[in-house]
């Protein structure tokens, strides 16, 4: 091969390699997706398509369901129906944002009075009361409340982040006998403001049965301190109170 010959074959070697070159620069990131929590693809240390490992989503093996521990109706004042709940979450690491649950309410003959559709978030581990305060109004005595939850409408997460609520101390009956009335103080023991802290009152007689619920809604809980947070109704309780349970509600971060 003489010079002009290997003068040609180097300048279309080069000229081919750039030509390989620009095409790899191109087509590489168009056909080759990199493995992701998306892909339909169990690919990258994951315990299932698309879940565990490095998801976010949670395995449909590892979930267990939201257990509704009991549903009460009640009834604070004539023509008037709350309805007190409370969802445990039994996952340890695992939460649900806006997990959808339906409310029914039943007249003494099991007719539906109402019915109707809301969303919750289960914290990990915790127990949630769901408060509808004036979910019917009517005199319906006898009246039964129910909430379900379908488990295959709720979207478990791996939870791996902190949640904080205020500490609830020194819940008491006061008021009257026709008014009776609930406080608690709820304190902060963060270094950042609280606000707009929904808390939920339950008052229970010596059988552990519900009697009596309430919400309030606290509009800030200073830094290292402290707010009273109280609870009303315009009637007697229909037993003497024996417990107390103020809970916090939990907004989980999105």
């Amino acid at each position: 091969m003489n010079w002009a010959s290997r003068r040609r074959f180097v300048i279309t070697a080069i000229g081919a390699a750039l030509i390989i070159f620009v095409l790899a620069l191109i087509l590489v990131p168009t056909l080759y997706q990199a493995p992701s929590c998306t892909d339909r693809t169990q690919n990258q240390g994951e315990q299932g398509v698309d879940c565990g490992g490095p998801c976010s989503l949670l395995c449909t093996a590892l979930q267990q369901a939201p257990v509704v521990r009991f549903t009460k109706a009640l009834f604070p004042a004539p023509n008037r129906v709350d309805v007190i709940a409370y969802v445990d979450n039994p996952n340890t690491g695992a939460a649900a944002r806006r997990a959808p649950y339906t409310l029914t309410l039943y007249a003494a003959d099991r007719t539906i009075l109402k019915q109707a559709t809301g969303t919750l978030d289960l914290p990990p581990f915790r127990s949630v009361p769901v408060y509808v305060p004036a979910f019917f109004t009517g005199n319906v005595a006898g009246a039964q409340a129910f909430l379900t939850i379908d488990p295959s409408k709720v979207t478990w997460f791996t939870f791996k982040g902190t949640l904080t609520l205020p500490k609830v101390a020194s819940p008491a009956v006061g008021g009257t006998e026709g008014a009776p009335r609930v406080t608690a103080t709820l304190s902060n023991p963060t270094f950042v403001p609280m606000t707009d802290i929904i808390a939920v009152g339950v008052v229970y007689d010596a059988s552990d049965n519900v009697i009596a619920a309430s919400q309030t809604l606290l509009k800030t809980i200073p830094p290292q301190g402290s707010v009273t947070a109280t609870f009303t109704w315009g009637q007697p309780f229909g037993l003497p109170p024996a417990r107390i349970e103020v809970m916090p509600l939990l907004v989980l971060p999105s």
